[in-house]
């Protein structure tokens, strides 16, 4: 997966719309109010690969099943079920890592969703 296909799949898991007729992505509340301050957006925009003000919405979606939460540091990122690690990564940065880890995450959890 390219980095702008990783970064379509987070929006589209964080609630962005694409417009059918447009190129263009309709923007969640959150966002609109806190770092776009408009209610759409191109592919092109989308910052979660290297910005935290775009990224850590992502984690504390995840993190609101309060079986899940992450363990960051220095250039690793841990994502835990309960006690059990379900996505491991480490890269060159700490933002890489996490950025990753949510990608893996979210793929894991489509996966169960299809076989349900």
């Amino acid at each position: 997966m390219t980095t702008e296909e990783s970064n379509v799949f987070i929006a589209e898991f964080m609630g962005f719309k694409k417009d059918a007729v447009k190129n263009f992505y309709r923007v969640p509340k959150y966002y609109i109010e806190t770092i776009l301050w408009k209610d759409w957006c191109t592919i092109n925009e989308f910052e979660f690969d290297f910005s935290w003000n775009w990224l850590m919405p992502v984690v504390e979606k995840i993190e609101e099943d309060k079986n899940i939460h992450f363990k960051i540091y220095y250039k690793n990122c841990l994502i835990f079920r309960f006690t059990d690690v379900i996505v491991s990564r480490i890269e060159n940065t700490k933002i890489k890592a996490v950025w990753k880890s949510v990608i893996d995450y979210i793929i894991l959890e489509n996966g169960k969703n299809k076989n349900k």
